[in-house]
């Protein structure tokens, strides 16, 4: 049975471990029907002799199929990578150097897999002074491609696999700066000084009409009162809109709902009476919704006239008993079910409870029987 393999659809894999290069088929995958399943014959996959894939060939996919056979490990973290390879670096440096030579690193890759070969899987772009490898020996900003990582780590390490630099990664402790802390120094001159200009012009126009020397000096040497001192002072940059009479809006919005309401029967709506229902029969109802906190007597008719489920099933259940008893037609539990469009496995506690009220009161109590309920 003929079958593409998993590891020859990995980026950079151009052989296989056992019969050699790998060639191309008749398939081209494209925008449309990218997804469509094409069974595999010899009319896609003429089968001839291949050629021996070389060595790097051969290492590289050997480190795929290893990645790719991996169990599910915890993943380090950027400020985790860059320290494994800041170390990395420094142990792979000629004298154990502090700081990590770059071009030596550099230099060693392309020793151990060749610039043609870097080349054929696009990992050998212009070798200027910022070359992904010496990015991936700083701070990393991004992330690196999993080819990237293999390149490097089978160029610097001997006898390494997939699963112990994930561990030594993860495990890497991350050394965090420390704040220097300086001594606080109290001057009382330089402080009035600085509070009367906060109070007077606030803290930017301070700085802006010559009070930058006091504010420099109070954040060097006494940040603490400092920062107290700005908080305590700083102007606060909410302005409250008073263009909107809230109360007046409030008003009106609620007597425009109930004036529109009244074109309605809302006893005999089909739907469910929502908020977001009563909400679309006003004017500016984006503005309402979200707004809706500035209008309590709005917010309040609106939440007396929604519905829940509950609700909105119970009104349907007696609905359907007038128009039974109205059209003198026996009332029994499955005809309100069936004629109120219930489903007896759907029915709320209080819905099912008034069926059993009206069926009890007014209908046929032998053809009761007990419905499910749902919370």
């Amino acid at each position: 049975m003929l079958y593409l393999n998993r590891i020859w659809q990995a980026p950079g894999v151009t052989c296989c471990i056992e019969h050699g290069e790998l060639i191309d088929t008749g398939i081209r995958v494209g925008v449309y029907k990218r997804h469509q399943f094409i069974v595999i014959d010899k009319e896609f996959c003429q089968l001839r002799n291949v050629n021996i894939s070389s060595l790097q060939q051969k290492r590289l996919t050997e480190k795929v199929v290893g990645l790719m056979e991996l169990d599910k490990l915890e993943y380090p973290s950027r400020r985790q990578w860059s320290t494994f390879y800041h170390q990395l670096g420094r142990r792979t440096a000629p004298k154990q150097n502090v700081r990590v030579e770059h071009d030596e690193i550099k230099s060693k890759v392309l020793s151990y897999w060749g610039e043609p070969f870097l080349n054929s899987l696009g990992l050998a772009d212009s070798l200027t002074e910022y070359h992904w490898i010496t990015r991936l020996f700083q701070r990393h900003k991004a992330s690196f491609s999993f080819l990237q990582h293999l390149i490097v780590l089978d160029a610097l390490l001997d006898n390494w696999s997939w699963e112990e630099v994930f561990n030594d990664a993860v495990n890497m402790k991350i050394l965090r700066g420390t704040a220097k802390t300086e001594k606080q120094i109290v001057d009382e001159v330089r402080r009035e000084k600085w509070i009367a200009a906060i109070k007077k012009f606030g803290i930017q126009g301070a700085i802006e009409i010559g009070f930058a020397a006091e504010r420099t000096w109070l954040y060097r040497h006494d940040r603490k009162w400092y920062l107290a001192t700005n908080a305590k002072y700083r102007l606060s940059m909410a302005r409250e809109n008073k263009r909107v009479d809230w109360q007046e809006r409030d008003q009106r919005m609620c007597e425009a709902l109930q004036s529109e309401l009244k074109k309605f029967n809302l006893v005999k709506l089909p739907h469910r009476i929502t908020k977001t229902w009563l909400i679309s029969q006003m004017d500016k109802k984006s503005t309402i919704e979200s707004k809706l906190a500035k209008m309590p007597e709005t917010s309040k008719l609106i939440n007396s006239l929604a519905e829940s489920v509950s609700d909105y099933q119970m009104r349907r259940v007696r609905n359907t008993v007038e128009d039974l008893e109205r059209d003198n037609v026996p009332i029994t539990e499955w005809r309100i079910l069936r004629i109120a469009g219930l489903n007896d496995q759907r029915l709320r506690p209080k819905t099912s409870q008034l069926i059993q009220q009206e069926v009890i009161r007014k209908g046929d109590p032998d053809s009761l029987v007990h419905c499910k309920c749902v919370d």
